[in-house]
């Protein structure tokens, strides 16, 4: 087996998901593998999920937003390694799935908000349905058990 040399971090704007950017970090720099940070746009598929749509927010900033909240990301955790920004709209899962396999990523780190019972029924769990689709490894991160 060949030695990890790029690694695709999941981020969702959310303070969990820094903890999950943080720790794909982590991990690169022990690699040294290069990162890629993505952050895929689905408010317009889904709107309901979110309490007031990107675009009410945002207006059509909404890919310029997303790429200043990787690139401050980038800022604070890279320290030198190289990383390569995505912003993608689309389905999360087939999206994540496409781009991993397009960059080459020999790993992908996600995070789980460990869903359970009715909440886990409706909404499901993106990481785990990306796990049981793509071909490439993962390294799941419990952000809701984290400090």
């Amino acid at each position: 087996m060949e030695p990890l040399t790029k690694i695709l971090i999941i981020a969702d704007e959310t303070p969990f998901s820094e903890k999950v950017i943080q720790y794909g970090y982590l991990v690169a720099n022990q690699m040294q593998a290069r990162v890629g940070l993505l952050l895929v746009d689905d408010s317009k598929l889904h709107p309901i999920d979110t309490v007031m749509p990107y675009e009410t927010i945002y207006g059509d900033n909404t890919f310029m937003h997303a790429k200043h909240f990787l690139e401050s990301m980038r800022e604070k955790y890279a320290l030198g390694i190289d990383t390569k920004i995505f912003v993608v709209e689309g389905e999360i899962k087939e999206t994540v799935i496409s781009t991993s396999l397009q960059w080459n990523a020999q790993l992908i780190v996600a995070g789980t908000h460990a869903r359970r019972g009715i909440s886990k029924f409706f909404m499901g769990s993106i990481s785990e349905g990306i796990l049981h689709e793509t071909t490439i490894p993962m390294l799941i991160v419990p952000v809701n058990k984290m400090e």
